[in-house]
């Protein structure tokens, strides 16, 4: 199936953080990477592992980080040629902290080029993922939305906290919206959603639809909760295009992050060799779906 992901591209500046002292002012590094990331990007990175063939639509800067994140895409087998290079700007990066003992993250982000992302509207596919576009980005294509194609969003953070009126007035535009609880809670202040469905997810308390089922996740030890989310709405997605029960998709969504946040990093590095032995030991009925995948 082709997919197109259009949004965040992402340098991802992940630095592992020893057990924070309350009796120092600094804390010590224990060591970093620098990795694809972007809300975006992690999301396509996940499709891909599902063997889809992904096309991402998004900007970067002329500089240094640019080419460093084109680089790292072209190796996933993500198609690249709908990136655009802003000769002005400055690539978008994510400084991540990560706390050596529980896993749990604080980002620090920088929206630098994809603030200048332009979609172009000849690129869309069966299924089109927006991911972390601001309000003013989807105001400007909302009229050539195909509502015959599968459409979604995850506004993100930053978005759901800075414009969540307008998340709320352009939401008839998906067929599925994506939040996490905070981001829910903040959002739903401001009006009906409209998306014919929309997901909350709880981190390791699983996800939910609103007015409908519900999944209680995975029991895993967690090194990194970065990008657990997106990998969550790849799974979730790759399902429900083949009209999957929701609860199939919501427990497909919720393995997906799971795995992701084994590893350091907002992507992991686990591939569907890894994803059919997570579903054998937790979810053997998902395996259905996977049947010709290797």
């Amino acid at each position: 199936m082709e997919i197109a992901v259009f949004g965040n591209i992402n340098l991802d500046i992940i630095a592992l953080m020893e057990r924070e002292k309350k009796s120092s002012e600094e804390q010590r590094i224990l060591n970093y990477q620098l990795m694809l990331g972007g809300t975006a990007t992690n999301t396509a990175v996940q499709f891909t592992r599902l063997q889809n063939e992904v096309f991402i639509n998004g900007a970067v800067g002329n500089d240094i980080f640019g080419r460093i994140l084109m680089e790292k895409l072209k190796k996933t087998g993500i198609r690249t040629e709908n990136v655009e290079i802003i000769e002005e700007g400055k690539t978008g990066f994510c400084f991540a902290t990560v706390q050596e003992d529980n896993g749990h993250r604080f980002l620090r982000t920088f929206r630098g080029a994809n603030e200048s992302f332009k979609p172009n509207m000849d690129n869309w596919k069966a299924l089109n993922h927006f991911a972390g576009m601001n309000a003013l980005q989807i105001e400007k294509i909302e009229g050539f939305i195909d509502p015959s194609l599968k459409n979604s969003y995850t506004p993100g953070g930053i978005v759901s906290f800075e414009q969540p009126e307008k998340i709320v007035e352009l939401s008839g535009n998906f067929d599925v919206i994506f939040f996490n609880e905070k981001e829910w809670e903040n959002v739903n202040k401001f009006g009906k959603i409209d998306s014919n469905i929309v997901v909350i997810t709880r981190g390791d308390r699983g996800a939910e639809i609103i007015k409908g089922p519900g999944h209680r996740g995975y029991r895993v030890v967690p090194k990194d909760t970065t990008g657990a989310g997106d990998a969550f709405c790849a799974g979730f997605l790759y399902l429900y295009v083949k009209k999957a029960p929701l609860i199939d998709c919501l427990a497909f969504g919720n393995a997906m992050g799971a795995l992701t946040t084994k590893e350091y990093g907002a992507q992991g590095t686990f591939g569907i060799k890894e994803i059919k032995a997570f579903l054998e030991t937790n979810e053997q009925p998902l395996l259905k779906y996977l049947k010709g995948a290797e």
